[in-house]
């Protein structure tokens, strides 16, 4: 008989030994909180899912590869439209797509997966290892989780449940707590140091029970020590699209929650003031559709980018204070990493994508703060022969490819931020839809999209075009190894955490799923298939027993089903049907 692990106010409860299961599970995929705490994560939002309709209701059109519209009010602000599409009135291009599923962040802690099914009311902890499974009851309809930092912990909420669940694991015990909450919530956050866990309503998402703009925060470090814990609601404007953290001497110091016209800051140092402090956001900036927000290591500062204003907004979360720095052109992307030669005293550079002007430019945070003004802060590279649309850069900073897939393009660029030199890449054979580049920034994964109505002469070389794919590109030799899928699309890729290894996921709407393993050093692949239709696929953390070298990936099936690959052994593992002992395949 299993036993309950849930208990109210933080009290200890009984325990679960390794091994406890449940007869079903319906594996729905992994929730993750935006908690944008660090760097290396790339930690950057964009808003909600498509324009909401304030301004107008245009919707993405896949045959036009653009959002649809009539007039220039159904465009987001700073878009015009033409010919049915909405454009920048810049270059007259449809705005960048972001992927959705390219780098996922793992919901994995070091030890362990965590996966909710809301429709089960269950979690399901999956030991990476040994592939043992403990299944852990929930309070109705979870929807989120969040990972404790650098624990084998989790934190939960259930909307319809209206609870927060803190689950840990000590000696192979895992311990519950839970507390009551007054709303439906539909996200949690938790802090670098995980005391605290912030609960809010993304935007995008109907807030329950009066939960408009509210958020509420609940002490981990209390529910753990089985003290009572009280639940702090706070209102903190409207329609939330981020929520990160400032760290201060080891200890979070703000609580930042971004909303569409307002950032509230909740000071944990004076948690007896009724209204957190807030800071208007500029009205260039308050379209969440057209905005991207990017967090700075330890929430020092949050960086915005629109399609409206030609300059990033630097707001600075401890003095409460926003500085605008002019760029040459709006800004398409933004990224931000921390310059590499600068391990003692760290610098971080921001890197913007200014399609319009045709250029790459970049300038260091510390600087801006300054002297924001100040001519030349703002260094740029011309990129003559490449749409700089979008940019990614490597972990330490040094590299960046560029490209666009807002228009047919089969060209990037790299670019060695040290050297000052760019180095184009014309010879991609298919079109180009997202790029990543790998840890060490001299390989980089390209996922193509097909030409339907190409009319190549060569009848070989025009069914490449019509076909999906993705290819390898050795930046520094400069060639690419084109892979065909066969007509299954590539639907996202993750990095191993060893820097050595990738893993492209392929799915149809069909019966043909598989995950390709990739040796970035040869660029040589090899294919496994999948029995379902896979949903995530994340990086597992390295630890004391195992290497860097591991893939999670989720899959549709009505008892639950997840593989692991070993991308160094070329290994594949699944476990299906979270029942007793389970099947491992």
């Amino acid at each position: 008989m299993r036993k309950t692990i849930l208990s109210e106010g933080g009290v200890r409860s009984p325990v679960l030994g390794r091994g406890i299961t449940a007869a079903v599970l319906l594996l729905i995929g992994f929730g993750v909180a935006a908690q944008g705490c660090g760097m290396e994560d790339s930690a950057e939002f964009f808003g909600g899912e498509g324009y909401d309709g304030e301004r107008g209701a245009p919707g993405w059109d896949e045959d036009a590869d653009g959002w649809y519209c009539t007039t220039d009010g159904d465009c987001p602000p700073g878009m015009v439209c033409q010919g049915n599409q909405c454009v920048s009135p810049d270059d007259g291009k449809p705005p960048e797509e972001p992927e959705g599923h390219v780098f996922m962040e793992p919901d994995a802690s070091p030890g362990f997966i965590y996966a909710l099914s809301p429709h089960t009311d269950t979690l399901a902890i999956i030991d990476a290892l040994d592939l043992a499974i403990e299944i852990v009851p929930l309070p109705p309809e979870p929807t989120d989780l969040s990972v404790l930092p650098d624990r084998d912990a989790v934190a939960v909420v259930s909307r319809e449940g209206k609870s927060l669940t803190l689950l840990d694991e000590e000696d192979g015990v895992w311990r519950g707590y839970d507390v009551r909450l007054e709303r439906r919530f539909e996200a949690v956050s938790v802090c670098p140091g995980g005391r605290w866990a912030v609960l809010w309503t993304p935007d995008g998402a109907p807030p329950g029970d009066g939960a408009e703009g509210m958020v509420a925060l609940v002490d981990l470090a209390a529910m753990e020590a089985g003290d009572s814990v009280s639940v702090l609601e706070m209102a903190a404007g409207r329609r939330h699209t981020n929520v990160y953290f400032r760290e201060d001497g080891g200890r979070t110091a703000d609580i930042v929650v971004v909303g569409k016209e307002e950032i509230a800051i909740i000071d944990t140092s004076h948690l007896d003031e009724p209204v957190p402090a807030r800071i208007f956001i500029p009205d260039e900036y308050i379209d969440v559709y057209g905005r991207q927000v990017v967090v700075s290591e330890g929430g020092e500062h949050a960086l915005l980018r629109s399609f409206v204003a030609p300059e990033i907004l630097v707001f600075h979360t401890a003095t409460r204070t926003m500085t605008s720095v002019p760029l040459p052109a709006v800004a398409t992307d933004l990224k931000l990493v921390r310059a590499p030669g600068h391990l003692v005293a760290p610098r971080t550079r921001a890197v913007v994508a200014l399609r319009s002007a045709g250029m790459l430019g970049w300038f260091y945070l510390d600087e801006a703060l300054v002297a924001p003004e100040e001519p030349g802060l703002v260094e740029t590279i011309e990129m003559e022969d490449v749409v700089t649309g979008q940019v990614s850069v490597s972990e330490d900073g040094r590299f960046a490819v560029v490209f666009t897939n807002a228009e047919p393009s089969t060209t990037i660029a790299w670019i060695d931020f040290d050297l000052d030199e760019v180095r184009v890449f014309e010879r991609l054979q298919k079109w180009v839809r997202a790029v990543g580049i790998g840890p060490d920034g001299r390989t980089a994964l390209v996922l193509h999209r097909p030409d339907p109505g190409s009319t190549t002469a060569d009848p070989y070389e025009r069914a490449i075009e019509k076909d999906e794919g993705y290819s390898l590109v050795d930046l520094e030799q400069g060639y690419a190894q084109l892979k065909l899928t066969d007509g299954v699309p590539a639907e996202q890729f993750v990095f191993s955490v060893d820097g050595e290894h990738a893993a492209v996921v392929l799915s149809d709407d069909q019966i043909d799923h598989r995950v390709d393993t990739i040796d970035l050093g040869r660029l040589v692949t090899h294919t496994f298939s999948l029995a379902s239709r896979p949903r995530f696929a994340g990086a597992l953390p390295s630890g004391p027993a195992v290497g860097g070298d591991r893939v999670w990936i989720t899959q549709a099936h009505p008892a639950g089903r997840v593989s692991f690959l070993n991308l160094g052994e070329r290994t594949l593992r699944t476990v299906t049907g979270f029942d007793l002992n389970a099947e491992v395949e």
